[in-house]
């Protein structure tokens, strides 16, 4: 799942400095939530610290920050195991002693990387400090600048579009189909409101934003 606000409320985000992700274990539906509110190089590393809590079958509430990482023997498993799924060890020797051989300092180095990676900065200077290429302070910094940046970046954002939201969370495919099932006579209309979390105004400008035939045509064909 992906959402990052509460409910359909697109002026309430849900503050990734308070939660990033959770994970529910279910030996037939395992779930996992991701803040979409966070970046998409955070909600990629939170999911692979999630699957990481799957194959474990370990619930969680991940909310680690970036100053403040977990130093219990599971956070710190899963958070090893997500970096070397998306930052593989040997893959980031030999791209950062490349990328050193340049002549161009850490900085710049770490910047590159978040590049060739899909990670975040903060991803690969961690990355970094685990294999002894920068130290504790220059890790700290980078840290810290990478959360400023997210926070000015999140002060300049608006509230964000309705039906763009709903459609993240609704995959186009399973509205044509409640579409067609609609016009069939097999689905009503308050089962489609209560499916889709809409309503008889809200379900139409939905439909018609997804692509999909209106509802209002629908309705005529019904009668």
């Amino acid at each position: 799942m992906l959402n990052g606000i509460v409910g359909d409320n697109t002026h309430r985000a849900l503050n990734p400095q308070e939660f990033r992700a959770f994970a529910l274990v279910d030996a037939y539906d395992p779930l996992i939530f991701i803040n979409h509110a966070d970046s998409r190089a955070g909600q990629l590393f939170s999911l692979a610290h999630e699957v990481a809590h799957i194959w474990l079958g370990v619930d969680e509430l991940y909310n680690d920050n970036y100053l403040t990482q977990s130093n219990a023997p599971l956070e710190v498993l899963c958070n090893a195991t997500a970096a070397e799924l998306l930052v593989p060890n040997a893959a980031f020797i030999q791209e950062w002693k490349r990328s050193m051989s340049t002549g161009i300092g850490e900085v710049q180095i770490i910047a590159q990387l978040a590049k060739v990676f899909p990670v975040s900065a903060v991803t690969v200077a961690r990355r970094a400090l685990d294999a002894g290429f920068i130290g504790q302070a220059m890790y700290d910094k980078i840290a810290d600048e990478s959360l400023k940046q997210w926070e000015q970046k999140e002060s300049t954002v608006s509230g964000g579009n309705y039906y763009n939201t709903k459609q993240s969370r609704l995959d186009h495919r399973f509205l044509a189909r409640l579409s067609a099932s609609i016009s069939e006579g097999r689905t009503t209309y308050t089962q489609a409101y209560r499916l889709t979390g809409s309503n008889r105004t809200t379900f139409p400008k939905l439909l018609e934003a997804a692509g999909c035939t209106s509802f209002w045509s629908l309705l005529h064909q019904s009668l």
